[in-house]
């Protein structure tokens, strides 16, 4: 398995995956990313849609809340806010 992004701010850690519409992420690889997101330091993006993001099921850190997403603005969004709230040492 892959991860196909990460980047870090301030010791925290935003994971992105990316698959085809339609595609489900294989169960070895969910498990891997459920078992990175309950450190509590990572965050996970899954991004449906490798050319233009349709649908996004974002894992918000330190909880279980998660929320999915519409197009390539709402994902943006939501990148921007976390980047916000990891710069503020994700308090």
């Amino acid at each position: 398995m892959d991860i196909d992004g990460m980047v870090e701010r301030r010791g925290q850690f935003l994971i992105f995956e990316t698959k085809n519409v339609g595609v489900q992420i294989p169960q070895g690889q969910l498990i891997t990313l459920k078992q990175l997101h309950s450190l509590r330091v990572f965050s996970v993006m899954i991004i449906h849609g490798k050319t233009l993001p349709e649908l996004c099921s974002c894992w918000y850190p330190n909880s279980n809340h998660k929320a999915e997403l519409h197009g390539v603005d709402e994902a943006r969004a939501w990148v921007a806010k976390w980047y916000a709230w990891a710069d503020r040492g994700a308090a």
